[in-house]
């Protein structure tokens, strides 16, 4: 049985992920660098990140990526396919460090994906791979069989 804190949690970070959403997509407001360093890497003190959100497991199965993990990398792929500057939303997530493009767990969405049919993950890892075409795969895929999968899915 679920705790009503954990639920509550659950839907509140749904929720929030919902209204950026929203927000982002109603309004579209103008983004610099500023503003994308904060949808994607959030603040140091308590403003957690598009890519933070994309990595956090779920509660009662650790090995399994939280709901809210498809819906942030979901949120951050509509951001490079669809937002007015998402040219340069797409040259700033490129231009990441390593480190902090692999703190989207693509290779757990795309292990995942073989259960879900949701392929957003491996349109990220497309783009990244479009723009940093000699950046090894296994530097923002952290699982060779996900490199595998990522290649074959490439190949189609």
């Amino acid at each position: 049985m679920k705790s009503s804190a954990t639920a509550t949690f659950k839907r509140k970070t749904s929720e929030k992920l919902k209204k950026l959403q929203k927000y982002l997509f109603d309004t579209k407001p103008n983004l610099d660098e500023e503003d994308f360093r904060l949808l994607l890497l959030g603040d140091e003190k308590d403003l957690p990140g598009l890519m933070w959100h994309c990595a956090t497991n779920d509660r009662k199965n650790k090995s399994k990526l939280k709901k809210s993990s498809h819906t942030a990398l979901a949120i951050l792929y509509q951001i490079t396919a669809e937002y007015p500057c998402r040219e340069e939303f797409v040259n700033y997530l490129v231009d990441l460090e390593d480190d902090e493009l692999k703190g989207m767990a693509l290779h757990r969405h795309i292990l995942e994906s073989k259960k879900t049919q949701d392929f957003t993950a491996f349109k990220i890892a497309q783009i990244i791979h479009s723009k940093r075409k000699f950046l090894p795969l296994k530097t923002y895929i952290q699982s060779p069989e996900a490199v595998t999968l990522f290649e074959e899915w490439k190949k189609n």
